[in-house]
């Protein structure tokens, strides 16, 4: 499902100039193939390719206020946007102010368009680029997908965590871990077999990325018979919520399990941490997985099949 959507989807590519004429005669080149993102500050560059994560940035050279040559660099060196091509743009044949072709490219750079541009080169330079950017996102996808329940894995999880952390820090909101572990599920694969595991790990993941409407919310199979939630823009009585919708949707699945010592079906337990990360604020993403864990423990000893939680 993740490959498909990867191939359904609009791909994006940022236009950064100062010169609203050159925005206007790029977007009408594009607009019909690609959604187009306009930006006529270079110095909003960073955290706008970061907010908007765009395919492609096609970025000029000599604007009044920012180089761009540098801001490149801080584009390549920024774990947000290190992944995203960039097409620098520049009058190549200016001899007063000539693009520095060696440097764009020891900078990172995968191209340059020339200006006045040419419109043939400029569609099939963003095309060719855009293409090979899409097979890269296919097998980035694949590599970060578990294979027995087809979710996201341990480490797209971390990842996307790591990239919501710091959003959520820019703009001071709320974010949340939900760590959703199956009860006895040792027991499990003794008595009904490891077939038959996997067919219930699928069932369950299924069921919790169902579950997740918003698009903001990111679920994976983070390792084993834990899955993990990522929340964001949504406080703890939200989370509470979803972490209940999530807790009750599995048990619906009526998942036989007779040696669960506490039900004759599959349960899971559920810890939940909110956090608001700030600055000023002595708080990472590992101390908010850390106490999410904490309470998961909790609700395990507590006798299983419940959810304990708090905002920290």
């Amino acid at each position: 499902m993740k490959h498909l959507d990867i191939l359904e989807t609009q791909q994006t590519v940022m236009l950064v100039d100062d010169e609203i004429a050159n925005l206007e005669q790029l977007n009408n080149w594009l607009e019909k193939d690609y959604r187009i993102i306009g930006v006529m500050r270079g110095e909003t560059t960073l955290e706008e390719a970061a907010d908007y994560q765009p395919d492609l940035i096609l970025l000029d050279t000599q604007m009044p206020h920012s180089d761009g040559y540098e801001i490149c660099r801080q584009l390549k060196n920024d774990a947000r946007c290190k992944h995203i091509p960039v097409i620098l743009m520049g009058h190549m044949e200016n001899k007063k102010t000539p693009v520095k072709s060696s440097l764009g490219l020891d900078l990172g750079a995968v191209d340059y368009l020339n200006k006045p541009f040419n419109r043939a080169i400029v569609k099939a330079r963003v095309r060719n680029h855009l293409s090979l950017q899409r097979k890269n996102r296919l097998l980035e996808t694949a590599m970060k997908m578990d294979s027995t329940t087809l979710m996201p894995n341990h480490d797209a999880f971390e990842e996307t965590l790591e990239t919501e952390w710091a959003r959520c820090m820019r703009s001071e909101a709320l974010i949340s871990t939900i760590i959703i572990d199956i009860d006895m599920f040792r027991h499990y694969n003794d008595h009904y077999g490891h077939s038959a595991g996997n067919d219930c790990l699928s069932k369950i993941g299924n069921t919790l990325a169902t579950c997740s409407k918003r698009p903001g919310d990111f679920v994976a199979h983070y390792n084993d018979k834990v899955f993990a939630a990522i929340l964001t823009d949504t406080d703890h009585d939200g989370a509470l919520q979803l972490a209940e919708v999530y807790k009750q949707s599995i048990e619906n699945l009526h998942i036989p399990h007779a040696y669960s010592g506490t039900t004759d079906h599959v349960t899971v337990s559920i810890g939940v941490g909110t956090v608001s990360p700030t600055t000023t604020m002595d708080t990472s993403a590992k101390m908010l997985m850390d106490a999410s864990y904490d309470f998961l423990h909790q609700a395990e000893n507590n006798g299983y099949n419940r959810i304990i939680g708090k905002q920290l």
